[in-house]
């Protein structure tokens, strides 16, 4: 089980070149960690998020990393630094869960759903097609930004170097491949009427999933700030927030 820990030395937090808590990643043996029954959560129950303990446990340096920058001595997947790539995989959680939305939907109007009130069934309305068609293109949207991105990830797996700007726009891409997905998750659960209601409806659980994804420290902001920095070309000495 892996922990992000916050270093300390002398009983005080140690603080890096961006004014930030300096902070590692630690793997330890599944016996040696306690896992809290913490995560009753909104969305996204099934991933176990729990909060955990650890104590009187040392972590040898060879089962650490940072996650600020690649220790250099991994190839692959490895020599690429975990904040620039590890976003895509929140990303794809939300591509996969708009995807269901929209084919949630339209299985419910081909199966002959008629809104409360409407003279036609949702499946012969024109304005359920466009809005239908729209979340579609949102859904593709989504996947085809998180595509082109992760293609500079495998540009730096065969050992290119990306500028700066590149690198930061990785790190946001969380964040806009999300919104991308949640206006089309929003969409499927508004076109399905009281349908989506219940519990057992999956477009609930894609709803209540989706929001708790947004929700994800990948999703902040500070990364599209830091990018927007970047684009900037502010000098590195006058900002401690620039990309390192």
């Amino acid at each position: 089980i892996y922990l992000q820990c916050v270093v300390v030395e002398n009983r005080r937090v140690l603080i890096g070149a961006d004014n930030a808590p300096v902070t590692r990643l630690t793997v330890f043996r599944a016996e040696d960690v306690e896992i809290l029954d913490t995560w009753n959560s909104m969305g996204l129950r099934g991933t176990g998020s729990h909060d955990v303990q650890v104590k009187n446990r040392i972590c040898t340096e060879e089962w650490s990393c940072s996650l600020a920058k690649a220790d250099g001595a991994g190839a692959g997947i490895y020599s690429v630094p975990l904040l620039d790539h590890a976003g895509l995989f929140i990303a794809a959680v939300a591509v996969g869960i708009a995807a269901g939305a929209v084919a949630d939907i339209a299985k419910l109007a081909a199966s002959g759903k008629r809104p409360t009130f409407s003279p036609r069934r949702l499946a012969d309305d024109p304005v359920f097609h466009d809005r239908l068609g729209e979340a579609h293109m949102r859904l593709l949207s989504s996947r085809a930004l998180l595509y082109s991105q992760a293609k500079l990830v495998e540009a730096m797996m065969a050992g290119g170097v990306l500028p700066a700007v590149e690198r930061a726009s990785l790190r946001t891409t969380c964040h806009y491949v999300t919104a991308l997905a949640v206006e089309a998750v929003d969409a499927a659960y508004a076109l399905a009427g009281s349908s989506a209601i219940p519990h057992s409806s999956p477009l609930q659980r894609r709803l209540r999933d989706m929001r708790t994804a947004t929700q994800h420290a990948w999703n902040s902001r500070d990364f599209s700030q830091n990018l927007g920095v970047n684009l900037l070309g502010v000098a590195p000495e006058h900002r401690t927030d620039i990309l390192p």
